[in-house]
């Protein structure tokens, strides 16, 4: 059929349920010479353009409005959630954000969030998209890859060596927490206590990650491809992230230095994840491979296809990307906040004397373990209050893949749905006196206790995120290990009166700031020293990466 048929077949295909008698005209045109219906073309152009022209005034008024919101130049620069958290109360718990680069739905109000990320979730379970990311070859990372079959591979991947069952075993991942909690807290006595922990969890990451010890050329790399990372998602900064189509212009293209240089980051990005990955599969054939997250998942599901591998391997870097990056800015949320607060360390050491003996002058009879956890409600607490304080990641994007309704609003297929996880977890009427860091809200007692913020920090739905449990245990025995053989001080009295400050990002770690540790009693150098002794003998030593 020529595309003249094609086209007129269309036509008139279109008309066929128009009355009967109109019909028939339109039918003895088809028969009519193509000139003459070349010459009619113009006229028909003209009766049919009131008509879309109708339909689409017609459809925007009946369509549903977006959620009513501020229309602002740029999102702000400092710490927006908190912003948000403002404008919420006048706005309602959702609003849309209009900025010159993009448009964001916003939610602040946990049942909102609930019914579109977890009921709605088969719905609300895309990332908004970020070409820029892409282009870095970050398809394969779980925080960025779309709903489909690659994401539930990855997934899978995730909780199969995350699960909370296989972290609690002590000959899985809980003596290598707990060797990691004890070297940390030598690296902090012996050193700045913030740099320790981001050394340290670089450190530990890379082991769970690959069985090896953490090698400095590899940690510089690290940090790089991660600061490309952040670098592609920053917003305004990239024309590519709004004008998609800009993804598909060449490299020797003039202006296309950002193609270049997504290139070259994106070949960084697999010098830092392919290597290591092969190293283990080769460990693996020799016998020598140590536990860890790829052999565990090579062993896990065998016969694994190259795409499945390239899977494994992007997994395998989102360990990396989002482990190392939320933990650092928890664990040093814990060293701020405590040290701001002696009371709280003081009601946290008393219970550790209670549940595991020990005197003021002796120090604790041993240190916890994960097993002590159930016991130490206040202890528990306290994690729960940093989370709740600062959570790590204050906003959470979701997209819907197709284009919803809720609460008389619409909401576009692929617009970003952003959850404020900081106004969530600062509702007064949810946490009365959400400023104060107060421990004691969680504590048992009569009524409906507040929600554990650890239920809504780590994501919803089919975008939760897997690394919940190694997050929680690791913060778990930092902040009960720290406490039981340390006081926590701000290093100076110009650091005890510093403003307590967050960088504003994905993640919202505090700014730099200093404290050292105070030992309980005399005895805390012996306790350490045998505990750090007892681990050694547990958990095998790593060859260097």
């Amino acid at each position: 059929m020529s595309s003249w048929d094609t086209a007129t077949a269309t036509l008139f295909a279109w008309v066929h349920d128009l009355p009967h008698e109109a019909e028939k005209q339109f039918r003895q045109l088809r028969a009519a010479p193509k000139e003459d219906l070349l010459r009619l073309a113009p006229y028909v152009l003209l009766g049919l353009l009131p008509i879309f022209f109708l339909q689409l005034v017609v459809g925007r008024l009946l369509r549903r409005p977006l959620p009513p919101g501020p229309k602002v130049r740029t999102i702000p620069p400092q710490e927006p959630w908190k912003l948000y958290h403002a404008w919420a109360r006048n706005s309602g718990p959702l609003m849309t954000i209009t900025s010159l680069s993009q448009q964001v739905i916003l939610m602040t109000n946990l049942d909102t969030v609930l019914e579109l990320f977890e009921k709605r979730s088969l719905i609300y379970c895309n990332r908004p998209r970020w070409p820029m990311a892409d282009l870095l070859g970050r398809q394969d990372n779980v925080g960025f890859t779309q709903y489909g079959e690659r994401l539930r591979k990855g997934r899978r991947f995730l909780h199969s060596a995350l699960n909370e069952r296989y972290l609690l075993d002590q000959d899985g991942w809980g003596n290598f927490l707990g060797a990691h909690s004890l070297a940390l807290l030598r690296m902090m006595v012996e050193g700045d206590p913030r740099e320790a922990v981001g050394k340290l969890v670089e450190t530990m990451i890379v082991q769970f990650a690959y069985g090896r010890d953490f090698a400095a050329q590899y940690g510089e790399l690290a940090r790089q491809v991660q600061a490309q990372t952040n670098l592609a998602l920053q917003p305004g900064r990239w024309a590519v992230n709004t004008m998609p189509i800009l993804s598909y212009v060449p490299t020797w293209f003039p202006g296309a230095h950002f193609r270049r240089w997504a290139a070259e980051a994106k070949q960084l990005f697999w010098t830092l994840t392919r290597p290591p990955f092969e190293r283990v599969k080769a460990d693996m054939a020799a016998g020598t491979a140590q536990p860890s997250f790829v052999k565990h998942n090579l062993e896990e599901f065998p016969n694994m296809s190259k795409a499945d591998e390239r899977i494994l391997i992007g997994a395998t870097g989102s360990v990396y990307d989002a482990g190392v990056s939320t933990t650092v800015a928890t664990l040093q949320s814990f060293l701020l906040f405590l040290s701001r607060h002696p009371v709280v360390q003081d009601k946290a050491h008393a219970e550790l004397l209670r549940v595991l003996g020990g005197s003021s002058s002796t120090g604790v009879a041993h240190l916890p373990t994960l097993a002590d956890r159930i016991d130490l409600p206040y202890i528990d607490a306290v994690v729960q209050e940093i989370f709740r304080y600062n959570p790590p990641v204050p906003l959470v994007s979701h997209a819907p893949r197709k284009e919803d309704t809720f609460a008389g609003y619409r909401i576009p297929k692929g617009t970003w749905v952003t959850a404020n996880i900081w106004s969530m977890l600062h509702d007064e009427e949810m946490y009365p006196d959400p400023d104060t860091f107060n421990p004691e809200r969680f504590l048992p007692k009569s009524g409906v206790p507040p929600r554990d913020p650890r239920t809504l920090i780590f994501g919803f739905g089919r975008r939760a995120c897997p690394g919940l449990h190694l997050a929680s245990q690791l913060t778990f025995l930092v902040v009960a290990r720290t406490l039981a053989l340390y006081t926590l001080v701000p290093a100076s009295p110009a650091d005890a009166d510093a403003p307590i400050e967050f960088a504003t990002g994905l993640v919202a770690a505090p700014k730099p700031f200093k404290v050292r540790l105070v030992p309980r009693s005399g005895a805390t150098e012996e306790i350490l020293a045998q505990a750090i002794a007892e681990a050694e003998a547990t958990v095998p030593a790593r060859p260097p990466a």
